[in-house]
């Protein structure tokens, strides 16, 4: 998002309050900006700053109510409009949420954020083919821009396309490895891909970042179970079954081709015995993998 200043009254305010949002001392810019507000109250930089500030605090009736004020005084706002969308987004209104967003980026078409913006909402809404396209479109505006990676590196995730979306998590990780949301999507790309251990490596490393998470704890969590010994070959079990068309059904009609196919072609019956032996050994262990490794990170919990 561009930085704005056009007709600030009071710049000192403006720069302080900034300084502490992007220091994560929400709090205290809310102090100074509400402290400005009073002696500028048409300041629409400052009304807009509030917004932001409501919003880092998931405050949303009161930063849409900032937003509105400075849209008022200024309806030309073109950030103003989007960030309004993203905070009627965030309380499910998303109808509302797209005519912003629209409105911001009619004003602003060449906006890497606004795009951005645009396609996280219609990945929360399930679009994933438009949001996938908006976060193209914000890329080809900014091809640095490490939100947009992050947002096409996890619609990519939910259609399966996951070796572009390790490319695309890769980025985001490289052009800011302090965000915990680019090391949780690359903890995501990692763990869908087969690499339990690097996913559970980004995960750490993203709640060191943010340890109030608990989404983030979550994942790290189970990155953690799939690492566990007893539980790797199901872990990797699972992958191979996503991918599988019929997914179980075709494994049991492997089975029964082993079972009964072998013998006609002439197999030897105890080669026979032995693999039908060892899948039924292997469906057992299924059935007690995840109560296996349950007990064994009751011995060594998660670090």
């Amino acid at each position: 998002m561009d930085d704005v200043r056009a007709g600030i009254f009071d710049e000192d305010a403006f720069d302080k309050a900034r300084a502490m949002l992007d220091a994560g001392r929400p709090d205290l810019a809310e102090d100074i900006v509400t402290r400005a507000l009073g002696q500028s109250p048409s300041d629409t930089n400052l009304l807009f700053l509030l917004g932001r500030v409501h919003y880092d605090r998931d405050k949303y009736a009161e930063a849409e109510d900032a937003f509105k004020q400075c849209l008022a005084l200024a309806p030309g706002f073109a950030d103003g409009h989007v960030l309004l969308g993203a905070v009627l987004m965030d309380q499910g209104r998303h109808r509302e949420a797209e005519e912003a967003m629209l409105t911001g980026l009619s004003q602003n078409p060449t906006s890497s954020w606004g795009f951005h913006v645009y396609g996280a909402l219609m990945h929360k809404t399930g679009h994933l083919d438009k949001a996938a396209a908006l976060a193209r479109k914000a890329l080809e505006l900014d091809p640095e821009n490490d939100a947009a990676h992050t947002l096409l590196a996890s619609v990519l995730n939910s259609q399966g396309k996951l070796a572009e979306a390790r490319v695309h998590s890769e980025m985001s990780v490289a052009l800011d490895p302090e965000d915990d949301a680019t090391h949780a999507t690359m903890g995501v790309s990692a763990l869908m891909s087969g690499h339990p251990f690097e996913a559970r490596r980004h995960f750490r490393e993203a709640l060191r970042i943010d340890p109030s998470d608990d989404n983030l704890r979550e994942a790290y969590t189970h990155a953690d179970f799939c690492c566990r010994v007893p539980y790797l070959p199901m872990y990797y079990w699972s992958l191979v079954i996503e991918r599988l068309p019929g997914r179980q059904f075709a494994i049991w009609g492997l089975f029964l081709v082993i079972m009964y196919g072998l013998p006609q072609l002439g197999v030897d019956e105890a080669i026979t015995n032995v693999l039908v032996i060892a899948y039924i050994g292997f469906v057992i262990y299924t059935w007690l993998a995840e109560l296996i490794t349950k007990l064994w990170v009751k011995v060594i919990p998660a670090q």
